[in-house]
């Protein structure tokens, strides 16, 4: 077995390390940072920076973009929410 890795990263864009003598596995891709393997983890540390699933920030992001939506339309006194006017 080679000491040399690859750093691979799935489509949620979590991060991993896999050795260069294994073919990457279904769901990762190779994102071209090839070391050995203490240089891959500290890749990886630069890289990935947010351990949440892509999946979990974006439902974050959203849940905050309507909280942000809904706060600014309290405090404008009104809005149209779902259809229906809504007042603070």
């Amino acid at each position: 077995m080679s000491d040399r890795y690859r750093v691979v990263v799935n489509d949620e864009e979590q991060y991993s390390i896999w050795s260069v003598d294994r073919e990457v596995p279904e769901g990762w891709h190779d994102t071209g940072f090839v070391d050995e393997r203490d240089a891959c983890l500290a890749h990886v540390d630069t890289v990935w920076t947010d351990m949440r699933p892509r999946s979990l920030r974006a439902a974050m992001d959203a849940a905050a973009t309507r909280v942000t939506a809904l706060l600014l339309c309290r405090k404008s006194g009104a809005a149209r929410v779902g259809g229906s006017a809504w007042r603070a």
